[in-house]
This record gives C-alpha cells, structure tokens and sequence, in this order.
C-alpha cells in the first residue's frame, strides 16, 4: 500500500520503465488492483541487479537501486543511469525514503526462492543445460 504507489509513481510510468522507452528494464502497469501486476513487479524488482547492484538489496537496503535511482544526483552512490530523471528524493532523510527502506528491512532474509522462472523484460533467456530443459549434464 505504500510501496506500489512509489513504484507506479516514480519508476512505471509510460514515460519511464511502463512504456515503450522501458528499455531492459520493464514493469508492469496494473489494471486497477491487479495483484497479479503487483506481484510480478515485486518479483522483478526482487530478482534485478546490475553492475550498480540490487534493485532490492535485502544486504544493505540503502544501497538498493530502487533507492539509489531515485535520489538526487549529487548524493546518490549510484545514479539512474542514462537518463536525467526528476529525483524523488533530495536526500536519505525524506520521509518516503525511509519508509522504502524499513518496507525492504522487512522484507523476508535471505531472499527465498519463490520457485517460479520468469523471464525480466528486455533480458536474456535463461541457459538451458544440454539435452534440453530439465536434464542435467552429464
């Protein structure tokens, strides 16, 4: 309830990374409350790192790029790459960031395996092991 707001606010909007100028990152615009909207963006932001880190990083939540993209230039570790955004946050004492970190402190540790497979938008299939999916190597 405070979360998803955020995320359809600031990161999926048609402009940024709900439209077609996604880029290899995409989230899913939900049709009202669809939960299963919300839970596929929860699932790739869970899932999504880059050479800047985790999306959501359970480790150390003030370094995940949900956070960190959204901050200021000037005071981000990692900035939004890219693209010049308007910063949700100015700092790491706005409200709303707070409560972005406290919602990934709560989140379960170590990540569980949700045992589902889902390909992100815009990334690569996943490796298949020879002999076709399912079969180990021998």
């Amino acid at each position: 309830t405070t979360i998803q707001p955020f995320v359809l606010q600031s990161c999926a909007t048609a402009q940024c990374h709900g439209g077609d100028k996604a880029g290899s990152f995409r989230l899913m615009r939900p049709n009202g409350g669809n939960d299963p909207s919300s839970y596929t963006n929860f699932y790739i932001l869970a899932t999504y790192a880059n050479k800047d880190g985790k999306m959501i990083d359970r480790n150390e939540p003030d370094q995940s790029l949900l956070l960190q993209y959204a901050l200021a230039k000037a005071v981000a570790a990692h900035p939004h790459p890219k693209v010049d955004i308007h910063p949700r946050f100015a700092d790491k004492n706005d409200q709303q960031y707070q409560s972005v970190v406290e919602w990934i402190k709560s989140l379960a540790f170590p990540q569980p395996n949700y045992g589902i497979v889902y390909e992100l938008p815009g990334s690569a299939p996943p490796a298949t092991a020879p002999g076709g999916p399912g079969k180990a190597p021998k």
